[in-house]
């Protein structure tokens, strides 16, 4: 919202609710210890893995759920989507929301109105294993002009987590 503040973390468990159906799961930073790989090509043996802790339900029904999430998927394939113009060349689904909000910076005593951008996502679209979030803060001082970063950095970063989930997923068959 306008001059609200959440934080990426927020955000993410936010999308990740709506992704998996309403349940919230509490934040992890670490999924897995691992000792170092022995050959710099294969994980080495796993130490230490963090179980997801599900916090609660949230109170909307699942028809609820799925009206916002189908909405989410609008977002990309919908043809007055805001980011309708990412994911179009990729074999996988998603769903996310982008927004705009005014705020503002004081830079050597003078106030400047500006805007941030955020989008948040998850991926696959039917069985969600990935939440993500890019939030860039007083990226413009144009109130009417929105740079595509937001979309364009989203675009890359999952991009790049199918990329190398599928080179991990050929590393794991070589065995």
């Amino acid at each position: 919202g306008q001059y609200d503040t959440y934080t990426p973390i927020q955000l993410a468990q936010f999308v990740s609710t709506i992704a998996n159906g309403g349940y919230r799961i509490a934040p992890k930073i670490l999924k897995e210890i691992r000792e170092p790989s022995m050959d710099g090509v294969y994980l080495g043996p796993l130490i230490q893995e963090t179980n997801v802790n599900i916090l609660n339900r949230i109170m909307n029904t699942d028809e609820e759920i799925n009206r916002v999430k189908q909405g989410m998927y609008f977002t990309y394939y919908g043809n007055t989507g805001t980011a309708r113009s990412i994911f179009t060349d990729v074999d996988f689904d998603a769903g996310g929301k982008t927004g705009t909000a005014q705020s503002g910076v004081m830079i050597d005593g003078k106030y400047y109105n500006t805007i941030n951008l955020s989008h948040v996502g998850f991926t696959p679209f039917e069985n969600p294993e990935l939440a993500y979030i890019v939030v860039i803060p007083h990226i413009s001082t144009d109130q009417g002009e929105y740079p595509p970063e937001h979309n364009r950095t989203i675009e890359a970063a999952v991009k790049k987590y199918y990329e190398l989930k599928k080179k991990n997923n050929e590393l794991e068959h070589d065995f």
